[in-house]
């Protein structure tokens, strides 16, 4: 999870991480966030990792709301 935090600081692609909820555990791995991006839209991104259970989500925005793309999975890890 710090390393998704570490890259999007490090590019010059956002102008600032706001994050909104971090839990790093052993059993459990959560990562919200929200990135302004340099042209003004706002990208939102949830990841959520435990031993038996994978989901992701994006969804990125305009400033006033306009959705330009939004994407996520869940997984369950060990099932079909």
């Amino acid at each position: 999870m710090q390393g998704i935090i570490a890259a999007l600081k490090e590019s010059s692609l956002f102008c600032s991480i706001d994050v909104i909820e971090l839990i790093d555990e052993d059993t459990i791995k959560l990562l919200k966030l929200k990135a302004r991006v340099t042209d003004g839209t706002l990208l939102y991104i949830t990841e959520l990792h435990s031993p038996s259970y994978q989901k992701y989500a994006y969804h990125w925005q305009k400033e006033g709301g306009k959705v330009i793309i939004r994407d996520g999975t869940t997984n369950l890890i060990g099932k079909p």
